[in-house]
């Protein structure tokens, strides 16, 4: 009888050892597999969802690159001369520099005689070419001058920003009125400006939409 006690006791102590193996194992080795294998779903998952994000903005960016005739190349270089625009982007260069265009003369290129003009330098290349070729054979020059007033320091920062804008423009010839004088910067003075801002009507059927001047709020 005294046996029979024994063995069972060991066999419940047997089965406790076992017990706690196996729960060892499960501890040790089960758990954390299957809370690896969590994680790793949970970090698939979330590589996925950026991935979709990132494709989607690639998405946007390459549609955004098809409007480019509108954002950017336009503003450089409209399909027209474009002087609405141009006479509203110096009303806001006087509003914030100072300076004030007493005057304004546009001569745009025409259109219609590129093809003469091409022809013409081509047949005479010892005469001096326009200037616009250095951008393109199709593009084209409208050209301004302008008589402005104000402080030297203020036309100096009519210029800048006049070279600030988006729309392609090489700055011709600055010169301060003769009657005007430099010592008194306070004084107010007359300068002529001379630029260029360009334009090219060639690439018209490209464009999706065509970009219009803004109005005034």
């Amino acid at each position: 009888m005294e046996q029979l006690t024994k063995n069972r006791s060991l066999s419940v102590l047997l089965v406790a050892v076992l017990f706690l193996a196996l729960f060892a194992i499960y501890s040790y080795l089960l758990k954390p597999s299957a809370d690896q294998i969590t994680d790793q779903q949970a970090e698939i998952e979330r590589l996925n969802n950026e991935y979709n994000l990132l494709s989607k903005k690639l998405a946007e960016k390459k549609e955004e690159s098809n409007e480019y005739s509108k954002e950017n190349v336009q503003q450089a270089l409209p399909l027209w001369d474009n002087t609405e625009q141009l006479l509203l982007d110096l009303q806001q260069i006087e509003s914030s520099t100072g300076g004030e265009a007493l005057t304004a003369t546009f001569t745009p290129d025409r259109v219609d005689d590129q093809e003469n003009a091409d022809t013409s330098a081509s047949e005479n290349t010892d005469s001096t070419t326009n200037s616009s070729t250095s951008f393109g054979p199709n593009v084209k020059q409208l050209k301004v001058g302008l008589v402005i007033k104000g402080k030297y320091a203020d036309i100096l920062r009519y210029i800048e920003e006049l070279q600030k804008l988006p729309r392609l423009i090489t700055v011709d010839s600055f010169d301060v009125a003769k009657s005007s004088s430099l010592s008194g910067d306070a004084k107010p003075i007359s300068a002529n400006l001379a630029f260029t801002a360009y334009f090219d009507p060639s690439y018209k059927s490209l464009a999706k939409d065509v970009l219009l001047p803004f109005e005034e709020k």
